[in-house]
């Protein structure tokens, strides 16, 4: 990797993050064949002992370890916000306190990124778990692969993995920050933005990122977690009729019951 590919990696974590949770994300992004010269701890307002130990204890023993501490709770725009504006390296990566890194992840997306210098943007896909990313019955979750269906995708359904996500850190000035108006679905704001800029994203076709989803179901079944994404859909129009038809299945899928919810949900996957 050229010595100029720096990286930050932000982890955001808040009241309801279990300790052991964290330490599982944290250790996974430590444990990279690449690891960030600067990893964020990010405290999304008051937290309980237990997890403030945990983060207490990978600050005090590694030097690229940095507290954001935020005294309330603002939400993952603010926060995601915070730490890319402290970031001082060439590319800035997510990662959420409740899922794993594989552990080739970050090298495959910044050695992605530094061969295609036209990308910005860069997401892989992803396996779901429900109590550990070790146990056996894993769902893959693919997203598009060429520019033209992440486009398409975008109205029916998110077209790259957020927590997985690693950027071009100059995108920014380009796109803008994440819009801290949004409590849920602040990602689709800024795919949207970034579509409307015909900004480079792409997507490995490789699972490199588990995502932990107990409880996912029930958080985004929120009344504004539904409008948000109702109106990033409705606000970027499309001409194509069978698109304009998946962009209203799609919110009125989110209004269903999150148990058949979920049930459609692993149909289609």
């Amino acid at each position: 990797m050229h010595p100029d590919a720096t990286l930050t990696v932000g982890i955001p974590f808040y009241a309801g993050s279990q300790p052991d949770d964290l330490k599982i994300a944290i250790d996974s992004i430590l444990n990279q064949t690449y690891p960030p010269q600067c990893l964020h701890l990010v405290q999304d307002g008051p937290v309980p002992d237990a997890v403030a130990r945990v983060v207490a204890d990978y600050v005090a023993g590694d030097a690229r370890i940095v507290h954001l501490p935020v005294e309330k709770n603002m939400g993952l725009a603010y926060c995601l916000n915070y730490s890319i504006l402290q970031c001082a390296t060439r590319y800035y990566g997510r990662m959420d306190a409740d899922d794993y890194s594989a552990p080739t992840r970050l090298e495959k997306e910044v050695g992605y990124l530094e061969e295609h210098p036209d990308i910005d943007i860069v997401s892989t896909w992803a396996y779901e778990y429900d109590s550990r990313p070790d146990e056996a019955d894993l769902l893959l979750k693919k997203t598009p692969l060429n520019y033209a269906e992440i486009v398409s995708t975008f109205h029916y359904r998110v077209p790259l993995i957020h927590a997985s996500v690693v950027y071009r850190r100059t995108v920014f000035a380009n796109i803008g920050l994440y819009s801290p108006y949004y409590r849920f679905d602040e990602d689709n704001d800024m795919w949207g933005r970034a579509l409307t800029r015909k900004v480079g994203i792409a997507n490995i076709p490789e699972p490199l990122y588990y995502i932990g989803t107990h409880g996912q179901m029930a958080r985004r079944a929120n009344f504004r977690a539904v409008w948000e994404e109702a109106y990033n859909k409705l606000k970027i129009p499309t001409c194509s009729l069978k698109l304009n038809v998946l962009k209203l299945a799609s919110i009125a899928y989110r209004l269903l019951p999150a148990g058949v919810q979920k049930m459609i949900y692993k149909r289609l996957r």
